[in-house]
């Protein structure tokens, strides 16, 4: 996992979704290079072609004028919608656009008020956008709670070794690891060194600034399994010393949520 920007990348990633964008646009199906942010997305996620279509159609009224014309000429409005999506582009189906489906849960579209569900405006999360474009960074709705852990030193012997124990664990199908007996100050390091392990990148989470509403918790769960897909990371949630004024009940119902390597 790697969130550094390199020219090559924005480049090679911006030219491959408008190439995707005047596919569909041209009635075409969607070549995405393959070595780009879109098919990376595309694969991590599951997207089938006609979920593509549509995710690649609503980021191109965001980056392309003549897309955003094209579209406002036959949907009549700025953003494609539902019902418009489901009757001109391939191979449709209803299920895309399901809360379980990955365009939702992922919060890779949202939808925008209509006035009806299927006349909806389909809206392109702008995170989401970013990393199409070749800016891969962690949601900005996230940063208050979760933040990626920098590199520290050199891990000891012994925290290599936990960390390693640990990245066993997950190879083996556990979804949330403990690392029982570990100091404070050792678990980052050894949250790195799992991450390493598994050639994936660590975040930790302050469990002292989750919200104590449900929905903003399903949501922030929702919105770090995302991230956690797009940037391929684990999460390290540190509830050693937590009493419940501090947020454990909190930090349990969020736990109850997540999807990811915990």
């Amino acid at each position: 996992m790697s969130n550094t920007v390199t020219n090559d990348w924005v480049e090679t990633s911006t030219a491959a979704l408008r190439a995707a964008v005047a596919d569909v646009t041209s009635g075409r199906p969607v070549t995405a290079d393959a070595d780009g942010a879109l098919s990376r997305l595309t694969r991590k996620f599951g997207l089938g072609p006609f979920e593509q279509a549509v995710l690649v159609l609503a980021a191109g009224v965001e980056i392309d004028g003549e897309a955003a014309t094209w579209t406002r000429e036959r949907c009549g409005q700025s953003h494609p919608t539902i019902e418009w999506c489901l009757a001109n582009l391939d191979g449709p189906h209803w299920d895309a656009f399901l809360p379980a489906s990955a365009l939702r849960r992922g919060r890779l579209l949202r939808l925008r008020v209509g006035a009806t569900l299927s006349a909806s405006p389909l809206q392109i999360d702008e995170d989401v956008l970013n990393y199409l474009l070749g800016y891969p960074r962690l949601a900005g709705a996230l940063l208050p709670v979760i933040s990626p852990i920098d590199d520290p030193s050199p891990p000891t012997e012994s925290q290599q070794r936990a960390g390693a124990e640990a990245a066993a664990h997950f190879d083996a199908g556990a979804p949330m690891v403990a690392l029982n007996n570990c100091p404070a100050a050792d678990a980052p390091p050894v949250a790195v060194a799992a991450a390493r392990g598994l050639g994936l990148g660590a975040a930790r989470i302050d469990v002292r600034a989750l919200p104590d509403d449900p929905q903003q918790l399903e949501d922030l769960a929702a919105l770090w399994d995302r991230e956690a897909v797009l940037h391929e990371m684990i999460l390290l949630v540190d509830l050693a010393h937590l009493t419940p004024v501090d947020g454990r009940w909190a930090s349990v119902q969020f736990l109850q949520r997540l999807g990811g390597l915990v």
